[in-house]
């Protein structure tokens, strides 16, 4: 059996990696199509890695299995490729699918202004965050996530990052959390047009 990697990120891994969040979140049902689903998958990756400091992948036979991105105040931001940039712009002016993607936009929107609400009635600093985490499906449960999460802590650890947060819903695994030692500090709810399903909103506080 192959071993797994993990490493640093590499622009070869950038549809592997889409892929995982394709799959993960099921993209082609929430945005109608599987071309569109990848492209949206995409974008989202490409978002986080401007929100974020830290990057670390899963790797087996080269290709990747499972990623973690995390930020850390004070650190310097991570940045998207630039080709990658381009050629998301460019399949965006496609006509066909500005409705959906708008649709899909206006729900991520809505969805990172609930969290935000949960995150308002805090009181703790928080030094980081836990900004994407995914391991593929067919590879769950081997371990892979709880090794990229140690990873990720270990990384805000050394930015002196005593606390940390992160935000997921019930369509998530969020159990791994708990069973990780997070604590979940607050709650809320959210109705996703795409879906036409409430989802449970969680804000976990971790240890770094």
């Amino acid at each position: 059996m192959s071993m797994i990697q993990y490493l640093p990120f590499q622009s070869a891994y950038l549809d592997g990696m889409t892929e995982i969040i394709y799959q993960v979140w099921d993209m082609e049902r929430l945005c109608g199509s599987a071309e569109l689903g990848r492209v949206m998958a995409a974008k989202y990756l490409c978002g986080c890695f401007e929100e974020s400091t830290f990057i670390m992948t899963a790797v087996k036979d080269g290709s990747p299995v499972g990623l973690i991105l995390a930020r850390a105040e004070g650190a310097e931001p991570l940045q998207a490729p630039l080709e990658w940039k381009g050629s998301l712009g460019r399949y965006s002016c496609q006509k066909k699918d500005l409705a959906r993607v708008k649709q899909y936009d206006e729900n991520l929107s809505q969805y990172q202004m609930a969290c935000k609400t949960l995150m308002e009635s805090c009181a703790e600093f928080f030094g980081g965050e836990i900004t994407l985490f995914a391991v593929s499906p067919r590879m769950q449960g081997m371990g892979i996530g709880t090794q990229l999460f140690q990873l990720a802590r270990r990384y805000l650890s050394s930015f002196q990052c005593s606390q940390y947060f992160l935000y997921t819903d019930s369509t998530c695994t969020y159990a791994f959390y708990d069973a990780h030692g997070l604590k979940r500090i607050r709650e809320g709810t959210m109705d996703s047009p795409l879906t036409g399903q409430s989802l449970r909103l969680f804000l976990y506080q971790g240890m770094a």
